[in-house]
């Protein structure tokens, strides 16, 4: 008995039905007219099954299997990212759209309309500066080489949270990546914490951190107000007979602004506190509180109860970069603040150049010795600042190293280390606050320098109403490396 799969045949088809008949009494399959056929044994006989072209595109009996479209990786909801920060730089969404050719072969993707100020590349990666908000819809396609395409709709969430996050200090175990960094506890209110996130080792947190570590109180009046520029290491440090495992500089001032500014220091037992903070300032603004005074510390090393301590000295005619040894160790019933320090230098800004190849000068910097070859590094920010849009902030960082040697002497040459690092690397048109990746006692590890710049948008985009503080909701924490 024959069975098929179509209701009719037509005369050539009849040729097939012969060929069939001929097959099944030899107890064979057989391809006939270019369709499939098989023989099923059923008690003794067998059946032929045919399928037709319509049914079966792909030519079976040349061994090729169907060719299909595309099938979609990337779920339909991409994520939330932040208004005018730069898509490139925001963790809190997939940036990049996934589909897998049943093939093996290439896909290129296409998406004719996308949220505004927003593009997708052939890649499938998305890029460019979001600025409407709300919920965004759009429509990719995916094509093979094939030709074979399947579209799928996204929706990506774009928000204005009117916080920032800047000025880190990360250390690390191998492990695990221990973060510190400015942001504002309330949205729209600038006013500085210390907030405090982990994440795995290499990473930068998807989010914006959300556990304050420590907080301007009248505790502690030189950071009443703002306190930022956090400088953690652990170490064996004693503050009035109570151990401490780690110490945490900073910069605070009593005032509504970016003057009157001291270092001070707080003591924990665990990277995410409790901490306690030392009411004396370390170093004191010994200015008028009209001018910048002392701020953006970094610890070099410790060893011991031992730190060696660089801060930014800015006074009414000259900004600088001084160093100390401070002695972290005190016995109940001391007197005196807590701590003692050596008279303090000033460190050597030879050989430093900005952008334009002019002399440049010390500043905000984040420090850290390594061992093995005997140079103290430094992350920093490279001058000049820019003359238009967001003038407040540099737009380049770099890495720089000098031998511990000419650091203690306060003198010797700066040699940068690899490249300046750009918009062309980061993607935003503000790069400042620089903070290399330490280890727990605050040296180096080997390898590629880490480095976690601060960027942010320039507010010069057409997109941005105002300088400020619309650019200053985009700064955001983003991790690169320093070949050496």
């Amino acid at each position: 008995m024959m069975i098929y799969n179509r209701r009719g045949a037509s005369a050539p088809e009849y040729a097939v039905l012969l060929g069939l008949v001929l097959v099944a009494v030899a107890g064979v399959a057989a391809s006939v007219g270019g369709r499939t056929v098989g023989l099923l044994g059923i008690g003794g006989s067998h059946v032929a099954v045919a399928s037709s072209v319509a049914d079966q595109p792909s030519d079976q009996a040349g061994g090729k299997t169907a060719l299909r479209a595309p099938v979609w990786d990337t779920p339909q909801t991409l994520g939330t990212i932040s208004q005018y920060a730069p898509f490139a730089l925001d963790q809190g969404a997939i940036k990049t759209l996934v589909a897998t050719d049943p093939q093996g072969g290439a896909i290129t993707y296409a998406a004719p309309a996308m949220p505004a100020a927003l593009a997708l590349a052939a890649t499938g990666t998305i890029t460019g500066t979001p600025t409407q908000l709300g919920a965004q819809s759009f429509t990719a396609t995916a094509t093979n080489a094939a030709g074979l395409s399947a579209s799928r709709s996204f929706t990506l969430t774009i928000s204005n949270p009117q916080r920032y996050n800047y000025g880190s200090s990360v250390l690390t175990d191998g492990q695990t990546d221990y973060i510190w960094s400015c942001s504002n506890q309330q949205p729209s209110v600038i006013q500085d914490s210390i907030f405090y996130t982990v994440a795995p080792s290499g990473e930068v947190p998807a989010t914006l951190p959300t556990s304050v570590a420590v907080a301007p109180s009248s505790a502690a009046p030189w950071g009443s107000f703002h306190l930022c520029d956090p400088s953690v290491v652990r170490g064996s440090f004693s503050y009035f007979g109570t151990p401490y495992r780690y110490a945490m500089f900073a910069t605070g001032t009593p005032l509504n602004a970016s003057t009157d500014n001291s270092v001070g220091v707080a003591y924990a037992n665990d990277p995410a506190g409790p901490w306690t903070v030392a009411p004396t300032p370390v170093v004191a603004n010994p200015y008028a509180t009209s001018a910048w005074g002392e701020g953006q510390p970094s610890v070099v090393y410790a060893s011991g109860s031992n730190v060696l301590l660089t801060w930014t000295d800015g006074s009414p005619t000259l900004t600088r970069t001084e160093a100390a040894w401070i002695t972290l160790s005190s016995q109940a019933g001391d007197s005196g603040p807590g701590w003692s320090m050596t008279v303090p230098w000033a460190i050597s800004g030879g050989g430093l150049r900005m952008t334009t190849a002019a002399g440049d000068y010390l500043h905000d910097a984040d420090m850290s010795y390594d061992p093995a070859s005997g140079l103290v590094y430094a992350a920093r920010p490279v001058g000049p600042y820019p003359t238009a849009g967001s003038t407040q902030v540099e737009s380049a960082v770099e890495v720089d190293s000098l031998p511990l040697a000419n650091f203690l002497a306060g003198n010797g040459t700066w040699s940068r280390v690899g490249a300046t690092i750009t918009s062309a690397q980061s993607g935003a048109g503000r790069n400042d606050n620089p903070a290399l990746v330490r280890n727990m006692d605050g040296t180096l590890p080997a390898g590629a320098v880490g480095l976690v710049d601060t960027t942010a948008a320039d507010c010069i985009s057409p997109a941005i109403a105002g300088c400020w503080p619309a650019s200053l909701w985009t700064y955001r924490l983003w991790l690169t490396s320093v070949s050496r």
